[in-house]
């Protein structure tokens, strides 16, 4: 017979009762998940519907004209799940059409860094297939300066010969 506190041989633990030290740990243990469970569901709810209140939302413009930057503006348009709030797209040359299905051409490539201060946008998402490369690059240049996050959507060829990281905002990878 073992005394409290004796290890014993292995197989006994397998055999030995369940004690009041044993079902507490596993009690809390459950009760942890459980609460924890509860409490996640309960602030996702919460910030959902403040979010559908126009709360915790990221002001956003993205650049681009073409077809990826219409869907991603309609995919980022569902702020509830997103947390994005699509302010307009920016034309990457002057002189686009001053509406593209639904989303307003807010301005142009040329007048971002007005943009951005203007408009308090947080997050600047890039159609990637929508601007050169040049582009790009004076794009990154100009909001370096500025207190603003650049996003760039991705393709899939992207995505298998390089090292990114995939993001999910709303029902769109970025």
């Amino acid at each position: 017979m073992h005394r409290r506190g004796d290890a014993g041989h292995p197989r006994d633990v397998l055999r030995a009762e369940f004690d009041v030290a044993r079902l507490w740990l596993i009690a809390v243990w459950l009760l942890s998940f459980v609460f924890v469970s509860a409490n996640r569901f309960l602030a996702r709810r919460v910030v959902y519907g403040l979010r559908g209140r126009g709360y915790l939302l990221t002001p956003a413009v993205i650049v681009g004209a073409n077809e990826e930057a219409i869907n991603l503006a309609a995919f980022l348009g569902d702020s509830q799940y997103s947390g994005v709030r699509p302010l307009g797209l920016v034309a990457p040359r002057a002189g686009a059409p001053p509406r593209r299905r639904g989303a307003p051409i807010v301005g142009s490539l040329d007048e971002i860094g007005a943009l951005v201060r203007e408009r308090g946008v947080a997050d600047v998402i890039v159609a990637i297939t929508a601007v050169t490369r040049e582009e790009l690059l004076k794009l990154c240049e100009d909001l370096d300066p500025l207190p603003v996050h650049l996003r760039l959507s991705s393709g899939l060829y992207e995505l298998l010969t390089t090292r990114v990281t995939v993001q999910t905002h709303g029902t769109y990878r970025c």
